[in-house]
Order: C-alpha cells, then structure tokens, then sequence
C-alpha cells in the first residue's frame, strides 16, 4: 500500500538479504521505500536509506540499507545495525581509498516495513 504522504512518487519493496542491519529488518523482512530523487530527500539523522554502491563503471551494483548519522561536526556517515560485528562501522564511500566503489548514492528513503509470516 503507497503512503498517501509521498502520492505521485515511485514507492516499491525491497526484500533484505543480509544481516547488516538484522537489529531493525531480519533477512526476509520486506521494506516499504520512495525514491529519493525525484522527492528531493534531504539528509536526517537516524533516517534509514537504500544506499546504492557502483563499481567496474557500474556493471556491479549493490544495494544496501543503512541508517544516516550525522556528527557532531556535521559529517554524514551511513552505518550497519547488526549482530554481526563486522557491519557495525560506518560504510565505505568513494574517494576514501578503502575500496573499489566509484559512486555512491542514496536510492530510496525506507518508510516502513513489513515482516511475512511464512
């Protein structure tokens, strides 16, 4: 069901598939999410995105949930909420030099989500 706050704007599910942000949204927990760019989604502390990573000139894409933390000097970071420690850090961007990620972007703004029974 589309939320009546973002009529007129692309609204899908994503399925989780990993465990990096199993602390909110257990594997096969279904997110309610908009498009971030054509609602002009502005940065908030302790939003949740889908963070969209590019690499090899975009023939390999990852898609990934993060919650937003701002700084207290004002920096964005996007960090995992999980069991496992090795999501609890802040995620990789680009220019960085710690991976091989060319662009990041926010894709959608989680809303909701939803858990099946079966």
């Amino acid at each position: 069901m589309a939320d009546p706050t973002f009529a007129g704007f692309p609204q899908w599910l994503e399925r989780v598939v990993s465990d990096s942000m199993d602390l909110e949204y257990p594997v096969g927990t279904l997110l309610h999410v908009v498009d971030a760019i054509p609602i002009h989604y502005s940065i908030r502390h302790g939003d949740h995105v889908v963070i969209e990573r590019k690499q090899m000139g975009g023939s390999m894409v990852e898609r990934t949930v993060k919650e937003v933390v701002v700084t207290p000097k004002g920096g964005i970071q996007f960090w995992g909420r999980s069991r496992n420690p090795k999501w609890n850090q802040a995620l990789p961007m680009n220019g960085d030099g710690s991976d091989e990620t060319e662009e990041v972007s926010i894709a959608a703004l989680v809303l909701g989500s939803y858990r099946p029974r079966r």
